[in-house]
């Protein structure tokens, strides 16, 4: 389109001017002229231009209906049938958004525990409040998990554990009352200071193919 711009144009202005101008190479052209390509009118060249600035912001998300409407308030005179030719021309297609499903199940029987810290993020002393999380990452051995668990006081890491995912659960729940024993052998060399808080973690899906 940019070349029949200038082809069109090419009579009044120097091709130089007009390939700065437009962006283009003077080499690809006059390739392009040698051909004897289809000369595209200015005005189609314009609404294919407007066409695809509209398709690009919208992230691929406009169909011909919406398209064609927003052509239309621009002043651009372009019907639905039009714009779909036009889309299929170009090859622009438009990217389906995925349907959000949810994936937490609410409705069961199982044990649900208590909302105890109540986001209560900021606790004003060491060792009140942990944190926890539990993910897993790929390496050259394969899937393995890793959890930490931070003070959220200091929000420094108080222990973390890293298994094979068959046993990342078992060692997580090991690594707690570990940490909560160093935590208390300290307090009691430093005179008496209370230990940390317990913790309850739920592990994460594993990965498809894992183990």
């Amino acid at each position: 389109m940019k070349y029949a711009f200038i082809n069109e144009r090419s009579g009044r202005y120097p091709v130089a001017m007009l390939c700065r101008v437009t962006g283009v190479s003077r080499s690809p052209y006059y390739a392009w002229k040698a051909r004897g390509a289809k000369i595209i009118p200015l005005e189609e060249w314009v609404l294919r231009r407007r066409m695809r600035e509209l398709f690009t912001a919208s992230r691929a998300s406009l169909g011909s209906r919406t398209l064609a409407k927003n052509l239309q308030e621009e002043g651009i005179e372009a019907g639905r049938y039009k714009v779909r030719m036009r889309l299929k021309a170009m090859r622009l297609q438009v990217k389906q958004k995925r349907k959000y499903k949810v994936t937490t199940d609410s409705a069961h029987r199982l044990p649900v525990a208590g909302n105890v810290l109540d986001r209560q993020f900021n606790p004003d002393k060491p060792n009140q409040v942990w944190g926890s999380d539990i993910s897993y990452l790929w390496t050259q051995e394969g899937w393995i998990y890793v959890a930490v668990i931070i003070d959220l006081y200091s929000r420094r890491v108080v222990g973390w554990a890293i298994d094979r995912l068959r046993q990342a659960h078992r060692e997580l729940h090991k690594l707690v009352p570990e940490v909560m024993a160093g935590l208390r052998a300290e307090a009691g060399r430093d005179g008496g200071r209370e230990g940390g808080p317990g913790c309850a973690v739920a592990p994460p899906r594993p990965p498809a193919g894992a183990d």
